[in-house]
Order: structure tokens, then sequence, then C-alpha cells
């Protein structure tokens, strides 16, 4: 199962999280964790490299936790292949992150005590980051993209939180994958963050949904 970040088992850190990591390891089935806004980035210190297969379906370098070997965590960036039912292998590129449009809702409940409410400096892909994932791709050729956000054209303006102030809204990601978008092929686009299931041109929110790769 592919999750398109904000998965809740990188939140609180190591100790809190383990609650739900167990349940999760209890499943069948093995997790590909793709980072959102509110998941932290896996320390080295707590994960360790995979092998470049870590899966029978899966071919690319994950982390993981020696207690919780079925929950792969991807790169912040990189390309990934998924082995379909058909026997196809179908190259998937992973693009990690987004910006949280309630930061400084969230940094004032931390300041008043509120430790459920986190927020993470570097939950966004850098401008480094970003260069070298251009570069990457620019030999990799996907056949799907997975992300956190979405390209800037598709942004669900029906979903954007009332009386906040659009302006303030850092849209760097959205801007850049819009780029992307523009001059890399790919078949799909699946993207999550903005709490819809729908279907726009070739780009796919999910949140609610479970589909099978496409």
């Amino acid at each position: 199962m592919i999750v398109l970040g904000d998965n809740g088992v990188n939140y609180y850190g190591p100790t809190k999280d383990r609650r739900l990591k167990k349940k999760l390891e209890e499943m069948p089935i093995t997790f590909f964790m793709i980072k959102g806004n509110h998941d932290q980035r896996p320390s080295r210190k707590l994960y360790h490299v995979t092998s470049n297969n870590p899966h029978p379906l899966l071919e690319g370098t994950c982390l993981a936790e020696d207690d919780y070997p079925s929950i792969l965590f991807s790169a912040m960036y990189g390309g990934y292949q998924f082995l379909r039912p058909s026997g196809i292998w179908q190259r998937a590129f992973v693009l990690g992150g987004a910006y949280s449009v309630d930061k400084w809702y969230r940094l004032d409940m931390q300041a008043a005590g509120y430790k459920q409410y986190r927020w993470f400096s570097d939950e966004q892909m850098t401008n480094w980051e970003m260069k070298e994932a251009e570069s990457m791709l620019k030999d990799f050729e996907p056949d799907i993209i997975l992300s956190h956000t979405c390209p800037r054209l598709y942004i669900p303006t029906d979903m954007f939180l009332r009386g906040l102030d659009q302006n303030t809204v850092d849209q760097t990601m959205e801007t850049w994958m819009g780029h992307l978008e523009y001059t890399i092929p790919y078949d799909t686009w699946y993207c999550g963050h903005w709490h819809t299931d729908r279907k726009i041109d070739k780009v796919r929110f999910l949140f609610n949904d479970i589909i099978e790769l496409e």
C-alpha cells in the first residue's frame, strides 16, 4: 500500500509513534510511505537503508526500522519501480513534502503547551533538492508521479481553509511541480495533501479512496 504522505507514523517521535507502527506491522501488508508536511523526515539514527529490493514488488532504496520491517519510507525524492499484476514494472518518481498552511497556528499552539500540534521546519523540499530531483527526472522517464502536494495548476481551490489569507501561503513546491508537470512525460500523477478525492486531467487526488495503480 502506497501512502501519499501525512501517514502518522513519524509524527511525535519513536516512543509515541510506536503504538501505531505496531498496529501497522501486524497487518499482512507492506506500506510504502511518502513524506507529507506533517511527517518528520526519517532519522538515520533510527532507520536503516534497505537493499535496492526491499520487497518482491518494489525496486528502490527505502528506509526502515528493524522492529517494523513492513513499514518502508521512501526517500524525499527519487525513482522507484513497482511490479504490476500483469508482470510489467511501472516506473514511479517520488516527490515528498509540502507547506503547512496552518504553520503559525501550530506554532502558537505549541507555545501554549499543546504538544500534539507539531510543525517541522524541513517539511518542504529545499531548492537544492528540487534541482537535484529535476536533474534525476531527465533520465528517469517515469510512468507515474507519487507526491504529497500537487502542481499549482491543479490546486483544488475549493478546499482552501476559510478565513486563511492565501497570500501567506508558500506555494514554492506547487509552482515548481507545475514546471515539471509541463515538461516531463508521465501517465498519471497521484497526490494527497488536499483532503479530497478527485481526478483532473492526469492528476489524481486521494484522501479516502484506496485504488489500484492504473
